[in-house]
């Protein structure tokens, strides 16, 4: 009979966006608020502005409702491409990781491991959602709390950046690090590299329209 009725056990359902949020925020959101973050509502904590560059940490849910912790930064002074249109994420609302580093890659659902050890977290089941989320964030904790105090500095976004330049990973979004990299540079005051670099990014992307790179390239001379 047992094995019987193990046949018609149901199995646990995908939990539901408020459900999720309420997880996040009784187990994340007094961790990160330790180092200023406060929670968004839905899946981000977000950090004050310091010096035009906040922290952010973002949970965010993918194909098979498995679940990655993305950390980064987010810079007022970066232009984001909309279109035709350059906008900038200056208000707290609006912040979204920029440079950033995610707790999965991109072939680790497709290994034998398990999804904890990938980095990734599962929805399905509330008790499964609890469990994979709070080990996760445990084990990777110090690590995420590291790398968003360096990349709070100008100079610790660079040697952030430049550590993914050759990451496929990484340049496989936008914007990537070369593209940060280069305002960075230009803030920092070197607009000469700034320039040479967003130069290559434009020979590298065809498909943005010249009249895009020239509102970039006015942008990064006026940091």
């Amino acid at each position: 009979m047992k094995f019987i009725s193990s046949l018609f056990k149901k199995h646990p359902e995908p939990v539901s966006a408020e459900t999720l949020r309420r997880v996040l925020m009784e187990y994340i959101s007094p961790e990160v608020s330790k180092i200023g973050l406060e929670w968004n509502g839905k899946n981000q904590w977000i950090g004050p502005a310091e010096d035009g560059i906040r922290k952010v940490l973002k949970h965010q849910v993918g194909k098979g409702l498995m679940g990655t912790f993305i950390w980064g930064m987010c810079y007022d002074f970066l232009p984001m491409v909309s279109g035709k249109r350059i906008v900038l994420q200056r208000t707290f609302k609006s912040a979204r990781p920029q440079l950033f580093q995610s707790s999965a890659t991109t072939d680790s659902f497709l290994n034998k491991k398990s999804n904890l050890e990938n980095g990734v977290t599962s929805t399905w089941g509330e008790k499964e959602c609890r469990k994979s989320i709070s080990k996760l964030f445990d084990k990777r904790k110090v690590e995420i709390f590291e790398w968003l105090e360096k990349g709070k500095t100008i100079d610790g976004s660079i040697e952030i950046a430049k550590s993914q330049f050759d990451d496929k990973v990484y340049n496989t979004h936008w914007p990537n690090p070369k593209y940060v990299a280069s305002f960075l540079f230009a803030k920092k005051g070197d607009r000469t590299k700034g320039m040479e670099m967003l130069m290559e990014i434009e020979n590298e992307r065809p498909s943005f329209e010249p009249e895009v790179f020239e509102k970039l390239k006015k942008r990064l001379l006026e940091l």
